[in-house]
């Protein structure tokens, strides 16, 4: 688009550079998804003008705003809150899990309390839940579940 660019979502700036080295800087990025060029600047950008609000666009003479071609991300392939990073693997890209999370898709809930990775108090009970866990003191003892005193 010319003489448009996307704000608020600039992730890395570059002066002076050519656009095939913006654009080549936008693909060695793992979060750029489009970026805005010109005059005598590159923005990468983290958000395409698909998912940014309309009034993230502005007018901007003199320069061009580009979505990467072919962006594995645009599908949003990652699931449970995680970020999709492109330039990945051998399709494309990677999903970044948020805590309690993992697979490839970052599909799968960790259950924290059967891998004992929870911080419960050896006097409570953990119960697992999606991407997360709650720890809740035994029947005679007080707390927060992390700490229980009886």
């Amino acid at each position: 688009m010319k003489n448009k660019a996307l704000r608020n979502h600039v992730i890395k700036s570059f002066q002076e550079i050519e656009e095939g080295i913006c654009e080549l800087q936008c693909y060695l990025e793992p979060n750029c998804v489009s970026y805005n060029y010109g005059p005598s600047l590159c923005e990468l950008n983290d958000m395409t003008h698909l998912e940014a609000q309309s009034s993230d666009m502005e007018e901007r003479d003199g320069s061009i705003y580009r979505l990467i071609s072919h962006n594995p991300c645009m599908s949003s392939p990652c699931l449970n809150g995680a970020a999709c990073q492109t330039g990945f693997g051998c399709q494309g890209y990677r999903c970044a899990c948020l805590q309690g999370y993992q697979g490839i898709l970052c599909e799968l809930d960790i259950d924290e309390c059967t891998s004992q990775t929870h911080d419960c108090s050896p006097n409570s009970e953990c119960t697992n839940m999606q991407g997360s866990f709650q720890c809740e003191c035994k029947s005679g003892f007080t707390g927060d579940g992390k700490t229980c005193d009886g």
